[in-house]
């Protein structure tokens, strides 16, 4: 049996058949400001791996063990004012509406000047075939993501086309991601840096998949994460296919919304973005 090397962990399972009955448990909808309802959005309570993302319709349900009842809830999304609730506030209001306010930010404008404009392709482009990337998305308790990014080096002003992330194993016909970018800090990603949440719900196949983000005029002038972020279509659903990834380097990722950032070494995610410089 070939060596496998783990490049990610099961999404976080929340509590066991014995104290699931004794979770505090959260339910409501987040939506924007002016009441438009926002799919998908980040919930949980910051570096303890707890979370869930709100479904297509901004509803919510999330499991929080008796031990995090002191804790605050972080609720995200890009283009909006992250919102910190109190737990013990939300047990009293639930199920809660959630409004979150437009947040009108602008990025430094970054300005490709060369004459001779080259296409590039930065990350990892190759893979071995004895390096297995999990997606564990059996999560009966919370509904939750699972991210990976992988950093990315500019000498140069540079425009992103494309990312690329390679698949295999597939077991369901499409899947919804989400593509976010960071800034660095310390060797980790830090705050988001796209203006607007990309999300690409579509087929997938063996092999490369390639999503397109010409449409999102992503120019970046420093170093950057890119990450794939892995949006579940239900709790407890079987694995729905594996990423490649190839020996040495390291990989980067989380497990819940608002998780800690968790860096294992010894192998990488085979994921590479397409730039203009």
């Amino acid at each position: 049996m070939p060596f496998k090397i783990l490049l990610s962990i099961a999404l976080i399972y929340i509590g066991t058949l014995s104290s699931i009955g004794q979770n505090i448990e959260l339910s409501g909808q987040v939506k924007a400001a002016d009441g438009v309802v926002l799919e998908f959005v980040n919930i949980g309570i910051q570096n303890k791996d707890i979370g869930t993302v709100s479904d297509k319709n901004g509803l919510f349900f999330l499991n929080i063990p008796p031990s995090n009842q002191k804790d605050s809830i972080t609720v995200s999304y890009v283009g909006y004012f992250n919102k910190t609730l109190s737990i013990e506030e939300m047990i009293k209001k639930s199920p809660e509406t959630i409004l979150l306010k437009l947040n009108p930010f602008q990025l430094d404008e970054v300005i490709i000047n060369n004459s001779e404009k080259k296409e590039l392709k930065l990350g990892t482009q190759s893979y071995s075939n004895w390096v297995v990337g999990y997606v564990k998305s059996k999560n009966d308790s919370n509904n939750d993501i699972q991210e990976f990014v992988k950093k990315i080096k500019i000498k140069k002003a540079s425009q992103v086309l494309n990312v690329n992330i390679n698949l295999f194993n597939i077991k369901q016909e499409t899947a919804i991601f989400r593509v976010n970018f960071y800034n660095v800090k310390d060797g980790l990603p830090f705050q988001k840096i796209n203006r607007s949440g990309i999300l690409f719900d579509q087929p997938i196949s063996e092999g490369w998949n390639q999503l397109d983000l010409t449409q999102y005029d992503l120019k970046f002038d420093t170093d950057f994460f890119v990450s794939i972020e892995y949006i579940p279509q239900s709790g407890g659903q079987e694995e729905p296919f594996n990423y490649r990834g190839k020996l040495f380097g390291k990989s980067i990722k989380r497990t819940a919304s608002q998780g800690e950032w968790n860096i294992t070494r010894g192998a990488t995610i085979s994921m590479y973005v397409t730039v203009i410089q």
